[in-house]
């Protein structure tokens, strides 16, 4: 999604874990009131995916989870 921002193609909702990534020109806004709900998230792929970047993708997931 950060990517179409990038490119300027639209704009994206993202969770704040996003930001991190800081792309060159995409400018991120607090949404969050303070009082706002978190929200959940999730990740999917294809149940017979056997690409080696969906295995480093979802440990890096898990790894963020975990946080510092």
């Amino acid at each position: 999604m950060l990517a179409l921002v990038q490119a300027g193609v639209g704009l994206a909702v993202v969770p704040e874990s996003a930001t991190a990534m800081h792309p060159d020109g995409v400018a991120f806004v607090d949404l969050a009131d303070g009082q706002s709900p978190p929200v959940e998230l999730a990740a999917a792929w294809r149940a017979d995916a056997d690409n080696p970047v969906l295995t480093r993708a979802l440990a890096l997931l898990h790894q963020a989870l975990r946080g510092p």
